[in-house]
């Protein structure tokens, strides 16, 4: 169990360890430096914001068919609007539980991709927070990601991505954590599964 401010989460790997093809288990996170100095972008931690915000297009009852699937029907995964997964322990109020992690998540910056066996990809940033981006959602969205890329960025972001890790992942990261930003700011709380 890891604490993020004042919230309690499970592992994601604890929870959903099952999703991650065995060839991509050790997969290495992106890391990105500079956007949060006010003295490299003249904004303040809380002022940030993505210039895009995309909205997810994967149905949120496959997501949540998916999250049964590879927690074998145990739960413990908070589901948002917008595909972000919560790995929270369960508390009085799921609701009020999920506005402080997301509060507290639209400041995390690294991620991590990982292509799952069924297609798709779960975008991990914390241990107990994650984004599902779907094959046919990011096919379909690939276009516009590559064209719009520099608004899924934060002012003087840069990049130190793995030379192993595939061009394609930090286009889906970038999606994945642009969907992360759109729910925590619009939140929309979908079910606890």
């Amino acid at each position: 169990m890891t604490k993020l401010g004042r919230i309690y989460f499970l592992r994601v790997s604890e929870v959903v360890g099952r999703l991650v093809a065995s060839e991509n288990k050790s997969a290495v996170p992106f890391f990105v430096e500079g956007y949060l100095s006010t003295s490299t972008c003249g904004a303040k931690m809380n002022e940030l914001r993505l210039a895009w915000e995309p909205v997810n297009i994967t149905l949120l009852n496959a997501i949540e068919e998916r999250m049964v699937a590879y927690t074998k029907g145990r739960g413990g995964i908070i589901i948002m609007g917008n595909g972000t997964l919560l790995a929270l322990t369960k508390g009085d109020d799921d609701v009020e539980d999920a506005k402080k992690a997301l509060n507290e998540a639209r400041f995390i910056i690294d991620f991590r991709v990982v292509p799952l066996k069924e297609g798709g990809y779960m975008v991990a940033f914390h241990d107990a927070v994650s984004v599902f981006v779907g094959q046919e959602e990011f096919e379909q969205m690939k276009g516009e990601i590559e064209a719009r890329q520099s608004e899924l960025r934060f002012p003087g972001e840069k990049f130190f991505v793995p030379p192993s890790d595939p061009p394609l992942h930090i286009l889906v990261g970038l999606y994945a954590r642009g969907k992360l930003q759109r729910d925590a700011y619009f939140f929309n709380f979908y079910k606890r599964i």
